[in-house]
């Protein structure tokens, strides 16, 4: 369940995916993802104390709670999937946030940035609700402040440089939306759009955004490198520029694939070789075979089942010849037990017969004398 910032719950269901945390909720026509909590984007996350199911993900400075049921589990994954993409997950300690603390600085959340300069009635469409819902947005001299309307509570805070475009489109004359350097973007309806458009800009601009521009296009896409990274400026001399023209997208692509290509390669011959603890291969003589006059190695195959095969029936034979050789050694010590109980059994006729011999010719002795 989803704690709303006016005290209600939602059913809905996190999905830990391989870049980020979904939010997804049940529908007739099936499930509708209602929001993509990036790993790259999460500023903490955390399991708060006081409650058993009680999980906190903060993002744009405004923590979010929800009540998962198999919370320690849904940790387990997302450290998985932060440890695969290779980054430092924003992990505070277990227990270090309370629900009724987390619930008082959501009340309180933006009360700290004073008086805005300006402030716009608008609609936000979104995944979230079926309709547009109304907001109110306020220009701040360093942020921008998406409000609710009803409470006038601070839902989400954004720096003004972290804008990347407003797009106006062509086809609502009240539609603006706002992409920001991280991949995000909201939809807003507003009757004094091009007010609202200049009002940004011009706060943006003085806040240091350089980079912001008003268009009619949506960038999804579009670009080849992500945002909130600069590009990269070069001067072509004006007879380059008066023969060829100005470089075409598909020419600008090509050069910066070049460019990120010479740095990996810069960073690649920067990193140490991993050193491998292999054992040494062992040396085997090929075989060989005739062919006419010659004899040429034979390259066999690897196929893991035949060495298995041929393994086996080695053993098979060296058991088979150990078996036959104790038989050996048995056989030839039963037969030197039976030679020597002949030998013993003659000693034994031959020294019976011997006193019979000298018994007889005393008796013969005696009768003569």
């Amino acid at each position: 369940q989803r704690c709303d910032h006016n005290g209600s719950r939602r059913p809905c269901l996190l999905r830990v995916m391989p870049h980020a945390l979904c939010e997804v909720e049940h529908t007739a026509d099936g499930e509708r993802t209602l929001r993509e909590y990036r790993l790259i984007q999460l500023q903490q996350i955390g399991l708060v104390g006081g409650h058993a199911d009680a999980v906190m993900i903060r993002v744009c400075g405004r923590p979010k709670l929800f009540l998962v049921l198999q919370r320690d589990e849904l940790f387990r994954q997302v450290r998985l999937s932060a440890g695969q993409l290779g980054i430092a997950l924003p992990e505070v300690q277990s227990g270090y946030y309370k629900m009724d603390g987390l619930i008082v600085e959501r009340r309180m959340f933006g009360s700290d940035l004073g008086a805005p300069i300006v402030t716009y009635e608008v609609e936000k469409a979104s995944q979230r609700h079926a309709y547009p819902v109304p907001r109110l947005l306020a220009i701040y001299p360093q942020h921008f402040v998406e409000k609710d309307a009803a409470t006038a509570a601070c839902l989400s805070i954004r720096h003004l440089r972290s804008i990347f475009a407003l797009v106006r489109s062509g086809v609502d004359g009240r539609e603006l939306r706002f992409e920001y350097d991280d991949g995000d973007a909201r939809t807003y309806l507003c009757g004094r759009r091009d007010a609202l458009a200049a009002s940004t800009y011009d706060a943006a601009v003085g806040a240091g955004n350089e980079r912001i521009v008003v268009t009619s296009a949506v960038s999804d896409g579009l670009r080849l490198q992500p945002r909130h990274v600069g590009e990269e400026k070069t001067e072509r001399g004006w007879v380059t520029e008066a023969f060829f023209g100005p470089d075409t997208i598909e020419f600008f692509f090509l050069k910066r694939l070049s460019t990120v290509a010479e740095q990996c390669a810069t960073i690649a011959k920067q990193a140490p070789l991993p050193v491998l603890d292999l054992p040494a291969p062992e040396a085997k003589a090929p075989a060989r075979r005739r062919v006419g006059n010659v004899m040429v190695p034979v390259i066999a195959s690897h196929d893991p089942e035949a060495e298995a095969k041929a393994r086996a029936e080695a053993e098979e034979k060296k058991r088979q010849e150990e078996a036959a050789k104790k038989a050996e050694e048995e056989k030839a010590l039963a037969a030197a037990a039976g030679t020597d109980g002949d030998a013993a059994a003659g000693d034994a006729a031959a020294a019976s017969s011997s006193a019979s011999v000298r018994t007889t010719m005393a008796v013969v002795c005696v009768t003569y004398a």
